[in-house]
């Protein structure tokens, strides 16, 4: 008998830790943290984008020359939010990660991508600092 008891206190209080860690996961989740990527053509030609997440795809897009591309989201709670964006110019082209929570600090809350003839650049949070790549594919 007391044998039983001793198990029904232990799934009682397991179930009570469970419940208070779904309760803590929910509200970290709920945190208004926003993140808003831009990317921007400089190019005189149009150019083409395609960015996605593991959970999202935001579609194919044409930028002409000083227009933008930009979404919102709440990277999740497990820190492995990541965005990729397939860009397709005349100068050049390539799959290029333009957000990902392991690189936090350089870009957010904001990431500023902007798209010239000779690659993509990220704006950085630090004034006066950009990080350029080459195109991929010429």
């Amino acid at each position: 008998m007391e044998y039983s008891w001793c198990i029904q206190h232990h799934v009682l209080v397991l179930s009570m830790l469970l419940v208070l860690v779904w309760m803590n996961m929910t509200s970290l989740e709920a945190l208004p943290v926003d993140t808003k990527v831009v990317v921007r053509s400089l190019s005189d030609k149009p150019i083409t984008i395609h960015c996605k997440s593991s959970e999202d795809d935001l579609g194919v897009h044409t930028l002409s020359n000083q227009q933008s591309f930009d979404w919102h989201f709440k990277p999740n709670i497990w820190g492995s939010t990541s965005f990729d964006c397939d860009i397709q110019t005349a100068y050049g082209s390539g799959y290029y990660n333009v957000y990902d929570d392991n690189k936090d600090g350089v870009c957010s809350p904001n990431c500023v991508w902007e798209v010239s003839n000779t690659g993509p650049c990220l704006n950085s949070n630090r004034p006066g600092t950009k990080f350029c790549e080459q195109w991929r594919k010429k």
